[in-house]
């Protein structure tokens, strides 16, 4: 997958939340403990989650498009550290 997480984005929701992604998904990727994974892959899915509920999303704006789409992307990766399975 390719990696969307420094893919610079025009909104300040983004931007806000772009530092907390890279700072979990460098978590997981640096912890051998699986609960350790499992808690920052929820912190993940949770930070995807305010992302995907924006009050601001404008489906016709490139931008919000692309903060969904690497939302959605984060959600998965936390979906394969929890075990959880949600709908996006």
């Amino acid at each position: 997958m390719k990696d969307l997480t420094n893919t610079t984005i025009s909104c300040p929701l983004f931007k806000k939340h772009q530092e907390g992604l890279i700072s979990k998904k460098n978590s997981i990727n640096n912890s051998v403990r699986p609960i350790e994974k499992s808690i920052f892959a929820e912190e993940i899915s949770e930070i995807a989650d305010k992302m995907l509920d924006c009050s601001i999303f404008n489906h016709l704006k490139l931008d919000c498009n692309t903060c969904h789409t690497i939302a959605n992307a984060h959600k998965k990766i936390a979906e394969t550290h929890t075990g959880i399975r949600k709908s996006a």
